[in-house]
């Protein structure tokens, strides 16, 4: 996404173009642009059915990140200008103009599927909300196999340590 927390790819290495680093490992290595949803898609299928054939693939997919890196990152180390040119760079926004300009949706259909998207978004939101947190002795549950007992709890270990006198 062109940056590694607030360091553009380009101040952190000599060759941004990582497929060709892939390549020197011996992978099967392509580089996409990220906008074009069905050339990434394409990419993805050949280096998978390579993968299934016994040869590592690495896909470089390039893209913009719209915001900072984390919540409360306000990118002051990026130019406005980069900013406003890399949000022109939207996938969605470039999927549904093909969509439209090959006739094989129309935009109020894909109006129509963005309104029951955000909403189904926002009923996950309101059931996320509405749930009670899980009590903490089940945090270690589905996370070992099966045959593995869970691990000691620590108030439980501390507890049978110091009762040892």
């Amino acid at each position: 996404n062109q940056y590694g927390m607030g360091t553009r790819i380009d101040q952190a290495t000599a060759n941004t173009a990582l497929h060709e680093r892939a390549a020197a490992f011996g992978l099967e290595a392509m580089s996409v642009d990220g906008i074009d949803v069905e050339a990434v898609a394409n990419a993805a299928r050949t280096l998978v059915e390579g993968a299934r054939a016994g040869r590592p693939g690495f896909l470089a997919v390039s893209c913009y990140r719209f915001y900072g890196h984390a919540r409360k990152d306000k990118s002051p180390y990026r130019d406005p200008a980069e900013e406003e040119t890399g949000r022109r760079k939207d996938p969605v926004a470039y999927a549904r103009d093909v969509l439209v300009t090959r006739g094989l949706a129309k935009a109020a259909e894909l109006d129509t599927l963005d309104a029951a998207i955000d909403a189904e978004m926002d009923a996950t939101i309101d059931f996320t909300i509405a749930q009670t947190e899980p009590p903490l002795s089940t945090m270690f549950r589905d996370v070992y196999a099966p045959e593995e007992p869970e691990p000691e709890p620590v108030r439980t270990r501390i507890a049978r340590v110091l009762a040892r006198d």
